[in-house]
């Protein structure tokens, strides 16, 4: 597993581990072989809901920024694992974690993994929020909330609306089932839209040139969203 430096500031910061972690040999192959400091402390792994074998790698490894947002409170990324971390799974088929246990709770699929994570201005992650199965694909900062989204593809075609409160850090998720070839296990804190807030989905997220509403940053082109229509959708799948 090579060492290169991220193009993003805050990554290539970092000093390079010099401590070696070893794991139990029910890990993968990515996390026994791995060399460096965690990426996140035990306690904030475990709140945030982010697996051990994950939160110890370091962030080098652990951390491929996709688009960034600096405000006030740090930095907010989106993020996917590194491709050395990607190629590191592939004997034991894009897992990472305790291999034998339930996904996505003991173990994740990195190839489909991705996070939205707040940096601090010491360089450290305050706080992640992880996406298995759908990575996100646009943020959207606002003074109160931290809103983003998986807009559904041909490999995972299931989307997302996420809503984080600024002041307490606490995140909504609602997953928009695709009409064909969705369905997975997802968190269990992740609220399933019904059929009609899933119809709704459609008329609040749009890419490309003609897309109207608020323009996000997004690392998959153009993508605009309807703010008002995200927080109705939201709060009506949280009293469904």
């Amino acid at each position: 597993m090579r060492w290169f430096p991220s193009p993003y500031s805050w990554v290539a910061s970092l000093n390079r581990p010099k401590s070696r972690t070893t794991l139990s040999s029910t890990s993968s192959t990515a996390v026994r072989s791995c060399n460096g400091s965690a990426s996140q402390r035990k306690s904030d792994a475990e709140r945030d809901g982010v697996i051990p074998e994950l939160a110890l790698l370091p962030v080098s490894i652990r951390v491929e920024p996709l688009v960034e947002e600096n405000e006030d409170d740090g930095t907010w990324i989106l993020a996917r694992p590194t491709e050395d971390l990607i190629n590191s799974t592939i004997e034991d088929e894009c897992k990472l974690g305790d291999l034998p246990g339930t996904y996505p709770v003991d173990v994740i699929c990195v190839r489909e993994y991705g996070e939205i994570l707040l940096v601090d201005d010491q360089d450290q992650i305050a706080r992640a929020n992880p996406m298995p199965g759908a990575p996100p694909s646009w943020i959207h900062v606002t003074d109160a909330f931290v809103y983003a989204g998986k807009i559904g593809d041909g490999a995972l075609p299931d989307s997302t609306l996420i809503r984080i409160d600024r002041v307490t850090q606490i995140a909504t998720v609602v997953l928009i089932p695709a009409p064909k070839d969705g369905g997975q296990a997802w968190p269990g804190d992740w609220i399933i839209a019904s059929d009609d807030l899933a119809a709704e989905y459609q008329s609040l997220v749009g890419t490309g040139p003609d897309a109207r509403g608020t323009s996000s940053n997004s690392w998959i082109g153009m993508v605009s969203v309807d703010l008002d229509g995200i927080d109705r959708l939201i709060d009506a799948a949280v009293n469904e």
